[in-house]
C-alpha cells in the first residue's frame, strides 16, 4: 500500500511524497494525497476562504471550501476576521473608530453611537433647556438649547433668573427681601407679576395697602361712618371689613347693632317664650335684648309661670323644664339611690346549666318620685351554662325618669360529679404479654360539661391473669375537677402467658382451635379437616404453640381423642408445614408415632409402635438433639427414639392434634402440661402451666383504685401458693395498718383505708425468700 507523508500533521499527505509498505502507515505517513500545501496545517482541502475585497483585514459574503486560494482578496481565518459590514470601503470596519457622519463606521449595528451631543428643548424660548426633554444630534437642532438649566419650560417668566418674594400672609402683597432662582424657595413665595410690595404686615392678609379702616366707638364692632384707606390702623377704635361690619345705630351703646335680637317679654317676668327679631332698634314695647331678659318661658301670659319658679303638684309645669308634678325631680323628697349585692354562687346542674333567679330583692332600693321600675339583664329565668363568672346588672327608674343601676358577679360553679356506669366485660388472650383496656368497652360516662380525662385501675391485664376476674375500677373526672368512679369486672379468658395459636394451625386452613381451662389445667385441641400421608413431606396439625430459645422439654398427659386421630407433642424450627421437627404423638389406643423431619421440606421419617398404655409423652431437646420419652405415671420415663437435627436457637414447641381422614373432626384433651427452658435467650427453668411467669421473675403486685376513697384492691397474682403479709405505713414512717397471709389463694385481696386521714400512704408486701415490694397510694 502507498502511503504520503503529512509533515504538517493535518491530516491530509503530500502528493509528491509517498512511500510503499506492507506493514501500514509509517510514523507521519496518511493514506491520502490531498495536500496543497504541507507546510502549512491551515491549508488543506477543508480550509475555508472568505472574500475581503476593501483589504481592510474583514470579511462579509460568503466562502469557499478548497486546498487553494480562489483568487486574489481571498483569506482564511486567522488572516481576516469577519463582522466587515461594508467591503467596499475600508474605512469601515469592526475596528474603525466611530465617528458623527450618519454612517455605522465599526460595524455593531449602531450609527453615531457615543459622539453625538445631547441637546435640551427651550419650549418657552427663554433660552433656558428642559433637561427631562433631550435629543442627540451631531449639531443643535432648532427648538433646542445646549444649558439644561430650566425647571419650567412651559413659562418663561420662570428660569434661574426670576426674583422671588416672600407673601407669608398671602394677600398678594410682600415686605421683605428675594431670592433669585428657578424654583420657588417655598410656600408663599411668588414673582412680580403675580404680587406687589408695600406690605407693612406680611403675617395678615388683611392688612396691606388695600386695607380700609372704620371708626367702631362702642366696641361691638359695627361702625356708622365712612372708612380710610391705608395699610397700617388710622389710630384707637378703628377696625376693618372682616372685624366689623356696618349699620351701627347707636356707636355709643354696644349693645345695640344690627346683630341685636329683641324678644317680646308680655307678662314682664324677665323671660321670653318665643322667637326674636334681629335689627338694632327696639321693635316696640315690651322687647328687650337678652342681658336685660331671659328665655325659655313657657307661659307668656303668666309672670309666675318661668324658669325661675318653684314646681308646685298643680298639674302645671311651673319651671318651665317639660316635667310636670311627680315627673319633676324638684317634687322628689329624696333622691332614687340603690346599693348592691356581694357576690352570688349558683350551682350548675347535671345539664351544666342552670336558672338566674330574680336578685332585684337583694339590691337595696330607696327614694325616688311615684312608681319605681327594677328591671335585670341577664333577666330572671335566663338558662346559663359553663362553670365560670358572669356579671348581672339591675336598673331601677322612677316616674321623673332618674335611675339608678349596679353591676355584681355571680359565680358559676359546676359541683355535680360526672355520670358513669360501668359495665362487665371480658378479654382473650392468645400470645400476648398484656392488653390495655378499653374505658369505653366498661363503661358510659356523660357530664353536662365536657370530661376531661377516663382513667382505668389497672388500666392493662397480664397474660398471668388468665382464668381471673379482674374488678377494675373507672375513674371519671369531668372539665371543673369533679370525679366518680365505679367498677367493672374483667374476665380474662384464653390461653396462658407465652402460648398462642393461628387460625391454621400447621398447614391445616381454618382447623385449628385451641382451648385451655384455668380451673383444671386441661387443655382441648380440635383438627378439623387437618390430614397428611406418605411421604409426609408436609404437615397438617392443630397446634398450640410457645417459643423455646436454647435447651428445654415440653411434657403433657393424653387424657381423651375423641374422633379417630392423633395428639401428642411437638418441637418445630417454625409452624409452617414443611418445617424441621420432632414429633411424638399417640392415639389413645394401640400406638404411638414418632416423626423427625431433618430437612426443610423433605420428608418426616414416621414410625408406629405400641403404646402399652404410657400416655405420659415428653420431648427434650440437648443443642441439636432432641429425644422422645414416654411415661405411664409421670415418674417412670422410658426412652423412646433420638434423632440429630439441626435448628435455630429460637423454635416452636407444643400440643399437637391431628387425623386419620381428611374430613373429619379430631377433639383431643391434655393434662399436666409442663416445659423446661424460655422464650428468651437466657437460663432455663422449669414452669407449669398454670403458674404463667418465671419462677426467677421479680415478685411486684397491684393497688387500685388511686386514688381511693377508702375501698383498696391489693393484685398479688404473682404470690399465689406463698405466705405474705400486706402493711400499710403513713409517710413518716408509722405503721397504720397490716395483714398477714399464711397462704395467697386468690390474686386480690381486700383493704380499707376509710379510718385514715387523707393524703399519702405507702403500701408494702413481705413474703419469705423475696425482696420486699411497695406501692404508693393515695387516699382522698
Amino acid at each position: 500500500v502507498t502511503y504520503y507523508q503529512d509533515n504538517d500533521g493535518d491530516g491530509f499527505g503530500n502528493p509528491a511524497m509517498s512511500q510503499s509498505t506492507c506493514n501500514g502507515a509509517p510514523n507521519g505517513y496518511v493514506s491520502n494525497n490531498t495536500d496543497c500545501e504541507d507546510t502549512n496545517n491551515a491549508l488543506n482541502p477543508n480550509t475555508v476562504w472568505y472574500l475581503d475585497a476593501d483589504g481592510d483585514g474583514y470579511y462579509t459574503g460568503a466562502s469557499v471550501t478548497q486546498c487553494v486560494s480562489p483568487g486574489a482578496g481571498y483569506r482564511y481565518i486567522g488572516l481576516l476576521d469577519g463582522g466587515d459590514c461594508n467591503d467596499g470601503n475600508e474605512d469601515i470596519n469592526p475596528a474603525a473608530t466611530e465617528i458623527c457622519d450618519g454612517m455605522d463606521n465599526n460595524c455593531d449595528g449602531s450609527i453615531d453611537e457615543g459622539v453625538q451631543t445631547t441637546y435640551y428643548a427651550d419650549t418657552d424660548t427663554d433660552g433656558f433647556g428642559d433637561p427631562q426633554n433631550t435629543t442627540m444630534a451631531c449639531s443643535l437642532p432648532t427648538g433646542y438649547v445646549a444649558n439644561d438649566d430650566d425647571c419650567d419650560d412651559e413659562n418663561e417668566d420662570i428660569t434661574p433668573n426670576t426674583v422671588w418674594y416672600l407673601d407669608a400672609d398671602g394677600d398678594g402683597y410682600y415686605t421683605g427681601a428675594s431670592v433669585t432662582q428657578c424654583v420657588s424657595p417655598g410656600a408663599g413665595y411668588r414673582y412680580i407679576g403675580l404680587l406687589g410690595g408695600g406690605d407693612c404686615n406680611d403675617g395678615n392678609s388683611a392688612l396691606n395697602p388695600n386695607t380700609i379702616w372704620y371708626l367702631d366707638a362702642d366696641g361691638d364692632n359695627y361702625y356708622t361712618g365712612s372708612g380710610i384707606t391705608q395699610c397700617v390702623s388710622p389710630g384707637a377704635g378703628y377696625r376693618y371689613i372682616g372685624l366689623l361690619g356696618g349699620g351701627d345705630c347707636n356707636d355709643g351703646n354696644s349693645a345695640l347693632n344690627p346683630n341685636t335680637i329683641w324678644y317680646l317679654d308680655a307678662d314682664g317676668d324677665n323671660y321670653y317664650t318665643g322667637s326674636g327679631i334681629t335689627q338694632c332698634v327696639s321693635p316696640g314695647a315690651g322687647y328687650r335684648y337678652t342681658g336685660l331678659l331671659g328665655g325659655g318661658d313657657c307661659n307668656d301670659g303668666n309672670a309666675a309661670i318661668n324658669p325661675a319658679a318653684t314646681e308646685i303638684c298643680d298639674g302645671i309645669d311651673n319651671d318651665c323644664d317639660g316635667l310636670t308634678d311627680v315627673a319633676d325631680p324638684d317634687l322628689m323628697s329624696s333622691p332614687l339611690e340603690m346599693s348592691c349585692p356581694a357576690a352570688q354562687t349558683l350551682n350548675l346542674s347535671s345539664t351544666c346549666s342552670a336558672i338566674l333567679p330574680d336578685y332585684r330583692s337583694l339590691a337595696n332600693i330607696s327614694g325616688g318620685c311615684g312608681t319605681v321600675t327594677v328591671t335585670q339583664m341577664p333577666a330572671p329565668g335566663t338558662s346559663v351554662s359553663q362553670a365560670g363568672p358572669m356579671t348581672v346588672t339591675i336598673m331601677a327608674i322612677d316616674e321623673s325618669g332618674s335611675n339608678q343601676s349596679c353591676t355584681f358577679t355571680v359565680n358559676k360553679l359546676d359541683v355535680t360529679p360526672p355520670s358513669v356506669v360501668c359495665f362487665n366485660s371480658s378479654v382473650s388472650f392468645n400470645g400476648q404479654a398484656n392488653i390495655a383496656l378499653d374505658a369505653g368497652a366498661l363503661s358510659d360516662v356523660a357530664d353536662g360539661c365536657g370530661i376531661q380525662s377516663i382513667s382505668l385501675s389497672p388500666s392493662t391485664i397480664s397474660a398471668t391473669q388468665v382464668g381471673q376476674n379482674v374488678p377494675v375500677t373507672v375513674t371519671v373526672t369531668d372539665i371543673n375537677g369533679n370525679t366518680a368512679f365505679c367498677n367493672s369486672q374483667v374476665t380474662v379468658l384464653g390461653l396462658p402467658e407465652g402460648w398462642s395459636q393461628t387460625p391454621d394451625g400447621v398447614g391445616c386452613a381454618g382447623g385449628n382451635s385451641i382451648a385451655y381451662n384455668t380451673s383444671t389445667g386441661v387443655w382441648t385441641a380440635t383438627s378439623t379437616n387437618c390430614y397428611y400421608a406418605s411421604p409426609f413431606t408436609s404437615d397438617e396439625t392443630a397446634f398450640a404453640q410457645r417459643s423455646l430459645c436454647g435447651d428445654g422439654s415440653i411434657t403433657a398427659l393424653i387424657t381423651n381423642i375423641n374422633g379417630n386421630g392423633w395428639a401428642g407433642v411437638v418441637m418445630r424450627e417454625s409452624n409452617a408445614p414443611g418445617a424441621k421437627q420432632a414429633q411424638l404423638m399417640t392415639n389413645m389406643s394401640q400406638f404411638h408415632r414418632r416423626e423427625f423431619r431433618s430437612v426443610t421440606n423433605e420428608q418426616a421419617f414416621s414410625q408406629q409402635f405400641p403404646s402399652q398404655n404410657r400416655y405420659w409423652l415428653r420431648i427434650v431437646r440437648t443443642g441439636n438433639q432432641f429425644t422422645m420419652y414416654v411415661s405411664p405415671n409421670d415418674m417412670s420415663w422410658f426412652p423412646i427414639g433420638a434423632q440429630n437435627i439441626v435448628m435455630g436457637n429460637c423454635i416452636q414447641m407444643g400440643l399437637v392434634a391431628t387425623n386419620y381422614t381428611a374430613n373429619s373432626t379430631v377433639t383431643a384433651t391434655f393434662a399436666n402440661v409442663s416445659f423446661t427452658g424460655s422464650n428468651v435467650a437466657v437460663s432455663s427453668t422449669t414452669q407449669g402451666v398454670a403458674r404463667a411467669s418465671s419462677l426467677e421473675a421479680p415478685h411486684s403486685f397491684e393497688v387500685y383504685p388511686n386514688p381511693t376513697g377508702g375501698e383498696l384492691n391489693v393484685d398479688l397474682t404473682q404470690y399465689i401458693g406463698r405466705s405474705a403479709r400486706i402493711e400499710v405505713y403513713s409517710l413518716e414512717g408509722k405503721l397504720v395498718q397490716f395483714n398477714e397471709i399464711d397462704e395467697v389463694q386468690t390474686t386480690v385481696e381486700q383493704m380499707n383505708l376509710s379510718d385514715h386521714h387523707s393524703g399519702m400512704y405507702l403500701v408494702k408486701v413481705k413474703s419469705a425468700g423475696l425482696p420486699d415490694a411497695t406501692r404508693r397510694v393515695v387516699k382522698q
